[in-house]
Protein backbone atom coordinates (compact mmCIF):
# COMPACT_ATOMS: atom_id res chain seq x y z
CA UNK A 1 0.00 0.00 0.00
CA UNK A 2 1.35 3.47 -0.77
CA UNK A 3 2.47 5.68 2.11
CA UNK A 4 0.64 8.97 2.61
CA UNK A 5 2.41 12.11 1.39
CA UNK A 6 1.88 13.74 4.76
CA UNK A 7 1.35 12.25 8.19
CA UNK A 8 0.31 14.35 11.15
CA UNK A 9 1.17 12.69 14.45
CA UNK A 10 -1.46 14.89 16.08
CA UNK A 11 -4.22 13.15 14.11
CA UNK A 12 -3.27 9.73 15.45
CA UNK A 13 -2.88 8.72 19.06
CA UNK A 14 -0.87 5.67 20.02
CA UNK A 15 -2.73 3.42 22.40
CA UNK A 16 -0.58 1.42 24.79
CA UNK A 17 -1.83 -1.47 26.89
CA UNK A 18 -0.11 -3.85 29.23
CA UNK A 19 -1.03 -7.49 29.71
CA UNK A 20 0.42 -9.94 32.18
CA UNK A 21 1.54 -13.36 31.01
CA UNK A 22 3.03 -14.68 27.79
CA UNK A 23 2.67 -12.94 24.44
CA UNK A 24 -0.07 -14.64 22.45
CA UNK A 25 -1.07 -14.36 18.83
CA UNK A 26 -4.77 -13.78 19.31
CA UNK A 27 -6.86 -13.07 16.22
CA UNK A 28 -8.32 -9.59 16.04
CA UNK A 29 -12.02 -9.31 16.77
CA UNK A 30 -12.21 -6.41 14.31
CA UNK A 31 -12.19 -7.74 10.74
CA UNK A 32 -11.11 -4.31 9.42
CA UNK A 33 -7.81 -4.49 11.30
CA UNK A 34 -4.70 -6.12 9.91
CA UNK A 35 -2.99 -8.59 12.21
CA UNK A 36 0.72 -8.20 12.90
CA UNK A 37 2.88 -10.75 14.66
CA UNK A 38 5.90 -9.65 16.62
CA UNK A 39 9.19 -11.51 16.24
CA UNK A 40 12.24 -10.53 18.23
CA UNK A 41 13.72 -14.00 18.64
CA UNK A 42 16.96 -13.48 16.74
CA UNK A 43 18.72 -11.02 14.45
CA UNK A 44 18.57 -13.65 11.68
CA UNK A 45 14.88 -13.91 10.76
CA UNK A 46 13.35 -17.37 11.34
CA UNK A 47 16.81 -18.94 11.62
CA UNK A 48 15.64 -21.43 14.26
CA UNK A 49 12.42 -22.62 12.66
CA UNK A 50 13.82 -26.11 12.13
CA UNK A 51 15.48 -26.37 15.53
CA UNK A 52 14.76 -28.68 18.43
CA UNK A 53 13.21 -26.07 20.73
CA UNK A 54 9.69 -24.71 20.49
CA UNK A 55 10.12 -21.00 21.06
CA UNK A 56 9.23 -17.92 19.05
CA UNK A 57 10.68 -18.78 15.61
CA UNK A 58 9.49 -22.37 15.77
CA UNK A 59 6.02 -21.37 16.98
CA UNK A 60 5.52 -18.71 14.32
CA UNK A 61 6.61 -20.99 11.50
CA UNK A 62 4.55 -23.92 12.84
CA UNK A 63 1.45 -21.68 12.89
CA UNK A 64 2.35 -19.82 9.66
CA UNK A 65 4.16 -22.49 7.57
CA UNK A 66 4.86 -20.26 4.57
CA UNK A 67 7.28 -18.22 6.71
CA UNK A 68 9.83 -21.02 6.30
CA UNK A 69 9.46 -20.69 2.52
CA UNK A 70 10.01 -16.95 2.83
CA UNK A 71 13.28 -17.48 4.69
CA UNK A 72 14.46 -20.09 2.20
CA UNK A 73 13.53 -17.86 -0.77
CA UNK A 74 15.48 -14.94 0.73
CA UNK A 75 18.52 -17.14 1.28
CA UNK A 76 18.18 -18.61 -2.21
CA UNK A 77 18.19 -15.06 -3.63
CA UNK A 78 21.31 -14.15 -1.62
CA UNK A 79 19.27 -11.74 0.52
CA UNK A 80 20.33 -11.83 4.15
CA UNK A 81 17.20 -12.08 6.31
CA UNK A 82 18.62 -9.88 9.04
CA UNK A 83 16.61 -7.86 11.54
CA UNK A 84 19.73 -6.16 12.92
CA UNK A 85 22.54 -4.70 10.83
CA UNK A 86 25.49 -2.70 12.18
CA UNK A 87 23.96 -3.07 15.65
CA UNK A 88 20.85 -1.20 14.52
CA UNK A 89 17.37 -2.79 14.39
CA UNK A 90 16.02 -3.23 10.88
CA UNK A 91 12.48 -4.55 11.42
CA UNK A 92 10.82 -6.56 8.70
CA UNK A 93 7.06 -6.41 8.25
CA UNK A 94 5.43 -9.35 6.50
CA UNK A 95 1.84 -9.08 5.38
CA UNK A 96 -0.72 -11.61 4.20
CA UNK A 97 0.76 -14.80 5.66
CA UNK A 98 -1.97 -17.27 6.47
CA UNK A 99 -2.09 -18.59 10.02
CA UNK A 100 -2.99 -22.27 9.68
CA UNK A 101 -3.26 -23.29 13.34
CA UNK A 102 -2.92 -22.15 16.94
CA UNK A 103 -0.74 -24.20 19.28
CA UNK A 104 -1.26 -23.98 23.04
CA UNK A 105 1.97 -24.07 25.00
CA UNK A 106 0.47 -23.65 28.47
CA UNK A 107 0.62 -26.25 31.21
CA UNK A 108 -2.36 -28.58 30.98
CA UNK A 109 -1.89 -31.97 32.69
CA UNK A 110 -5.35 -33.14 31.57
CA UNK A 111 -4.23 -32.81 27.92
CA UNK A 112 -0.82 -34.40 28.50
CA UNK A 113 1.22 -31.18 28.89
CA UNK A 114 2.14 -31.06 32.60
CA UNK A 115 5.10 -28.78 31.84
CA UNK A 116 3.57 -27.01 28.83
CA UNK A 117 5.13 -27.19 25.38
CA UNK A 118 7.29 -24.06 25.32
CA UNK A 119 11.04 -24.36 24.72
CA UNK A 120 12.64 -27.68 25.64
CA UNK A 121 9.32 -28.98 27.00
CA UNK A 122 8.15 -29.54 23.44
CA UNK A 123 10.57 -32.47 23.17
CA UNK A 124 8.93 -34.03 26.23
CA UNK A 125 5.46 -33.79 24.71
CA UNK A 126 3.85 -36.81 23.13
CA UNK A 127 2.42 -36.61 19.63
CA UNK A 128 -1.04 -37.01 21.22
CA UNK A 129 -0.45 -34.05 23.55
CA UNK A 130 0.85 -31.91 20.68
CA UNK A 131 -2.16 -32.90 18.57
CA UNK A 132 -4.55 -31.87 21.37
CA UNK A 133 -2.69 -28.57 21.75
CA UNK A 134 -3.03 -27.79 18.03
CA UNK A 135 -6.20 -26.12 16.82
CA UNK A 136 -6.62 -25.85 13.02
CA UNK A 137 -7.82 -22.39 11.91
Amino acid sequence: MPLPEYFSPLEHQTELSERKGYFEYEPSQDSTQMEWYLNFAHDDLFCAYGGSLFAQDEMQVAEHPSLSSLREALLDSNIKPLTVESEQPTPILIRGVERRCAISTDRNPEQGRPFGLYGNNFGRGTSDAIGQATKPL
